[in-house]
Order: structure tokens, then C-alpha cells, then sequence
């Protein structure tokens, strides 16, 4: 509870002293398919935030990820862009989300240590996630876009019920793909 209500000030803090900047304001939604072996995973992850300087917004951001045969997770937490503009169409950026995250599922597989229900391990638990995304940004009209990424690098570490904890490291270029849309609000003229 300490750890969800630490990420809530963070998230706030952030959004606040993001608001005080001049600049602009950044809504957007995307979702993610993850693929590898005997694991897939698809996410929708909305989120705001607030441009400050020329190439900068921060924000906070919602994730909700299904995966087949195991119940829903979630994430809630900041996040840190940066943004290159090639030209009026198209910009390049790069996204830093953290946060708090939660799981709750029966996985398949040979996960000793864990209750079992069905032969399978049940795994509940909350942890703390990071990831960078790098994307591609196509500017459609006066600032509502589509979002593109191939994957990126993420870290999870996650305690469960029982004691048991687990840290991954994960590396999904390539077999990671993120479809989204986004749209700019205000901002110098």
C-alpha cells in the first residue's frame, strides 16, 4: 500500500510541477503486442502529460495487460519522453515509464515455490516496473498522430503471495510491437 501510495505522489508531483511549465499538453493511448516463446501478452496503456522546453513531456500513464490463460494485470506510474522532430510529418521519440505494477493470474509452466491450482502455479503479487520504448511518431494533422515501436528494454521486480519475489529483465526488439495514437494540445504558435 506504502509502494501505490509513493507512486501516487510521484505521479502527482510530476504532473504538477509539469502544468507550472508553458508548453503543451499530450494525450495518448497505445496497444501493445509481445510475443515469445510459449508467452504473449497484449497491453492498453493510456496516458497524459505535459511538454516543458522544446523537446520534453512528462506525465503519468495507465497500463492494463492480458495474457492468454492468465488474468489481467495493471500499472500506473510516470513517464519521461523525449521527442527529435525529423520534419512536419514525422519525429522520433523515446519514452521512459516506471511505476507500480500488479499481477494476479494461474500461469503455465514449472514455477516451484508457488500454490498450484490445477497443476499450474497461481502467482499474486505487486513490484515495480521500468521500460524504455523507442518510437516513431507520424504527424496525420495539427498534432493527432500515430504512435509506432518495435519494443524496447524493461525491467519488473514483483514480491508475491508466499514470499516468493522475482526480477526480470526483458529485451523485446523485435518481437514486441506498439500501435498507438496521440494528440497534442496548445503549445507556441
Amino acid at each position: 500500500m506504502r509502494k501505490l501510495l509513493l507512486t501516487g505522489l510521484v505521479i502527482l508531483g510530476l504532473a504538477a510541477g509539469a502544468k507550472a511549465q508553458k508548453g503543451t499538453t499530450l494525450l495518448y493511448g497505445n496497444v501493445d503486442l509481445t510475443t515469445m516463446k510459449d508467452y504473449s501478452q497484449v497491453g492498453f496503456n493510456p496516458g497524459v502529460g505535459f511538454g516543458f522546453g522544446e523537446n520534453w513531456t512528462v506525465g503519468a500513464n495507465l497500463g492494463i495487460y492480458a495474457a492468454k490463460d492468465k488474468n489481467p494485470g495493471f500499472q500506473a506510474g510516470p513517464f519521461l519522453r523525449y521527442t527529435k522532430k525529423l520534419s512536419e510529418v514525422f519525429s522520433l521519440f523515446g519514452q521512459l515509464n516506471a511505476g507500480y505494477a500488479n499481477v494476479e493470474g494461474v500461469f503455465t509452466g514449472n514455477m516451484n515455490g508457488f500454490p498450484m491450482v490445477d497443476g499450474n502455479p497461481e502467482l499474486k503479487g505487486n513490484g515495480f516496473g521500468a521500460n524504455i520504448t523507442p518510437a516513431i511518431f507520424i504527424n496525420v494533422k495539427n498534432g493527432f498522430g500515430v504512435n509506432i515501436n518495435f519494443g524496447g528494454i524493461g525491467f519488473e521486480s514483483f514480491k508475491y503471495d508466499g514470499s516468493s519475489s522475482a526480477s526480470t529483465f526483458g529485451l523485446t526488439f523485435g518481437r514486441g510491437a506498439g500501435l498507438g495514437i496521440s494528440k497534442t494540445f496548445g503549445g507556441k504558435k
